[in-house]
């Protein structure tokens, strides 16, 4: 080729590149201007390719962002569409259109913190925009009820609704209007805006719940079932709305009804079996395992492509009736037949549940751990699994784990109970009661989600919470027995004797035996705790006289006599009772115990071991005549009982309470730590063996492993009001150096057990560590005054050891550590 030729083709080729080359930004409009299109055709999948070939040429493609962030909204993915939004404010701060998006989402999903962030930064750009408005009204609506100012509350609400009337497409502020109704409890109002609010959504799942609980405090029992009805009809696919309205049709004694709802969803072609297995469930429920065994035998004989899993509800019949050896040998044998999949690993969870209560944990584990290997995200294996890890102190795991738990499912209330147990655990009791709140709401107000949260606030002495607690629950099973008997008690708590006499009328009103059994107990409890003695005397009475045999009522009249110290009586009334049941277990113990009480100490010992010829399986008994032996100074026989007892009883927790005990007195430690985490073991969630088993590690040894076992043990007793187990807690954070945490702690147990010297000494201890020198003095020339120098001289001996140290402090660069 001649240098000519080279020349030209050197220069067509340079002309060809040079015409055919465009800059990325060029290349990005025109992507974005494909996406435009798609999006027009109605093929967002293909405009999010497009959209991607946008960013990664042309990162600041202000229309582009604004266009797919749109798009993502408009497809239902607000947590994608939100940070689409935030990063184009990122890149051009003063967006109108960007900040008004991520106020109006903010205010949706009630996200106040990003609310006033973007709210307040779109008011500086345009302050009449109706958006904008709206965001700032929810801010001052907010404001105003955290204040407590009543007077900006009601012109935060007024702003509101003058702001909906005029631009009705609102939905955070609808959702604003409906919440202030609810909390004032005007419900005529509320559902009125809720219906306002559904013309614009009428699919909003969370507008359909308030529609539903207003209904429900309402009472209007009518319009309940209609709203369940429709919403089922709407949302054929949602168990919660399904068992909801199941639970309404039970109770207002429409059984036969919700049993034709639930046979009305079976499909034997379904893919999904759950419909014939919730109505398996409600047969066993409601109308006997024999029912619902003949039911599966009926859905088995059927043929069809869920054998293997109505074989295994028949086997769980089986073993909840008794069979368990018969019903595990079905599973196994249902297993050995199948090949790896969803079902056999459901099959494999539930041998797991027979396995463990049969005292085989070591194969349930084993079985759950196959399903988690084949399936990681399986969520009834991944609950196993984290309820072993909060058994065993390992708290995040358990926590970690039940995360994965609710990626899969995260409306389960069964996680976040078993979330706010790991929390408890982990002595964090804010997170706890926040998702034992989050149960209730995720179960609909559920009879076991609500009656747990409710304890818990009154517990902590939340009283008017836990009502709403029950009353929400109630609203949804209204002749429910448990949260009837749970808020009468509350009732009763509450000093609201009106509303308690009306729960035990109502449960007096439905006529079962254990319902009537609790409105009794109630109706005791209200005259107790009023000290109108004469009226529950005369109740008392009237119950045990409808029974020639002796009953509740008879025992609550002998121990209120005991109460009153008129023991005479007490013995005369056990004695008439005998006359007719001569041979009453029961009663011949409270005779034994009365005489104990009163000094007639061998014929009470000689009631006692003639109980136990006739059965030696009586730990009641074996305890009670080892106190009177121990309260009578017969150490030696004392001790030959109780061995006598665990010997015939070895895994009897009151028994073994007694042994460590007996140890701890001996000085044999070591043994009444044995025995702790033996207890330990079989009840992990006890407090009370937590904080005896961690208070015998922190006082007793002095090795790392130990003091780290003490804190794992003890950490859930972390900010509690319970004076022994803040000793406990405050005096492992002493010894683990986290002085002010100690002091926190140390404190208020010291002032709850003012009569305690190792309590009194631990506090000095405390105030020494952080360098309250007068105070410390002051409270160990305290503790040493209570004590006994024959009986405690090393507790002496420490308490001199200091007092020495801190008046005569070691000279700077001495390392010598303090006695602990």
């Amino acid at each position: 080729m001649t240098h000519r030729s080279l020349v030209v083709v050197f220069v067509t080729c340079t002309l060809l590149v040079l015409g055919g080359c465009q800059s990325a930004e060029e290349r990005a409009e025109e992507h974005y201007k494909a996406a435009v299109e798609h999006i027009e055709n109605g093929d967002t999948a293909r405009a999010t390719v497009e959209f991607r070939n946008v960013f990664k040429l042309n990162g600041k493609h202000r229309d582009a962002r604004m266009t797919y962030a749109n798009m993502r909204r408009d497809e239902g993915e607000v947590s994608e569409a939100y940070g689409q939004y935030l990063r184009l404010v990122e890149q051009y701060p003063d967006d109108l259109e960007g900040r008004k998006a991520l106020t109006e989402l903010a205010l949706n999903m009630g996200n106040w913190d990003e609310l006033r962030r973007h709210g307040e930064y779109a008011a500086k750009l345009a302050p009449d925009d109706p958006t904008v408005r709206a965001g700032l009204a929810a801010l001052a609506y907010r404001d105003a009820v955290i204040a407590g100012n009543e007077a900006a509350r009601l012109d935060a609400q007024k702003n509101a609704l003058e702001l909906l009337a005029a631009d009705p497409a609102q939905p955070g502020l609808h959702r604003l209007v409906i919440d202030d109704y609810i909390r004032i409890k005007d419900w005529s109002n509320a559902l009125a805006a809720v219906d306002a609010a559904l013309q614009h959504e009428p699919a909003a799942m969370d507008l359909l719940r308030k529609r539903l609980g207003i209904l429900y405090a309402s009472n209007d029992t009518l319009a309940v079932k209609e709203q369940l009805t429709d919403m089922l009809d709407a949302f054929p696919e949602d168990n919660q709305i399904l068992s909801a309205l199941v639970q309404w049709h039970i109770g207002h004694g429409n059984t036969d009804e919700a049993e034709a709802l639930l046979r009305s969803r079976i499909d034997p072609s379904d893919d999904d079996p759950e419909a014939g297995a919730t109505l398996v469930r409600f047969l066993v429920e409601f109308r006997g395992n024999d029912a619902a065994r003949e039911e599966l035998d009926k859905l088995i004989n059927a043929g069809g492509q869920h054998q293997a899993l109505y074989r295994s509800l028949r086997a769980s019949i089986m073993f909840d009736t008794g069979a368990q050896d018969q019903a595990i040998a079905e599973m196994q044998a249902i297993l050995d037949k199948a090949e790896p999949s969803a079902d056999t690993d459901n099959l494999k969870v539930g041998l797991a549940r027979m396995l463990e209560i049969t005292g085989n944990p070591v194969g349930a584990r084993a079985l759950i751990e196959e399903v988690l290997a084949r399936d990681s995200s399986h969520t009834e294996a991944l609950k196993h699994r984290a309820q072993w890890l909060i058994e065993d102190d390992q708290t995040g795991d358990a926590i970690v784990t039940l995360r994965s738990a609710m990626a899969g499912s995260p409306d389960d209330p069964e996680i976040m109970t078993l979330m706010a147990r790991a929390h408890e655990r982990d002595g964090n009791t804010e997170l706890m009661s926040e998702m034992l709140a989050l149960a209730v709401e995720k179960s609909g107000n559920g009879a076991a989600e609500s009656l747990r949260y409710a304890r818990h606030l009154a517990s902590i002495d939340k009283l008017r919470p836990a009502e709403d607690a029950l009353l929400g629950s109630l609203r949804v099973q209204p002749g429910n027995v448990q949260i009837l008997a749970a808020l009468g008690q509350l009732y009763i708590d509450m000093q609201d004797w009106g509303r308690a006499d009306h729960i035990a009328r109502t449960l007096r009103g439905i006529e079962r035996d254990e319902a009537t059994q609790i409105a009794n107990t109630l109706s005791a409890r209200i005259l107790a705790a009023q000290d109108r003695e004469a009226e529950l005397t005369a109740f008392l009475e009237s119950l045990a006289s409808a029974s020639d045999a002796a009953n509740s009522a008879d025992i609550v009249i002998i121990r209120r006599l005991l109460e009153r110290g008129k023991k005479s009586e007490a013995l005369a009334k056990v004695d008439q009772l005998l006359e007719v049941t001569p041979n009453a277990p029961i009663l011949r113990f409270i005779r034994a115990s009365i005489l104990a009480e009163d000094g007639q100490v061998e014929e009470a010992k000689s009631i006692f071991r003639g109980l136990l010829d006739e059965n030696d399986q009586r730990p009641e008994a074996w305890v009670a005549l080892y106190r009177l032996l121990r309260a009578t100074g017969e150490q030696s026989e004392a001790l030959s009982t109780l061995a006598s007892a665990r010997a015939k009883l070895p895994d009897n927790a009151d028994l073994m309470w007694l042994e460590a005990s007996e140890l701890e007195r001996a000085g044999d430690i070591d043994g009444a730590i044995a025995v702790y985490e033996t207890l330990y073991d079989a009840n992990s969630g006890n407090p009370i063996i937590a904080n005896n088993l961690a208070s015998l590690l922190a006082d007793h040894r002095a090795d790392t492993e130990s003091l780290e076992r003490a804190f794992v043990v003890a950490r859930r007793l972390r900010g509690t009001d319970v004076a022994p187990f803040q000793d406990t807690y405050g005096w492992i954070a002493f010894r683990l150096q986290n002085y002010d945490e100690a002091l926190a702690h140390l404190e208020p147990a010291a002032a709850g057990m003012s009569d305690n010297a190792t309590v009194q000494f631990h506090l000095a201890m405390a105030y020494a560590a952080v360098g309250r020198t007068d105070d410390a003095l002051a409270q160990f020339a305290k503790t040493r005054g209570m004590l006994d120098p024959g009986t405690q001289s090393d507790l002496l001996s420490k308490i001199d050891a200091e007092v020495a140290r801190l008046k005569n402090p070691t000279p700077a660069g001495d390392t010598e550590n303090s006695t602990q």
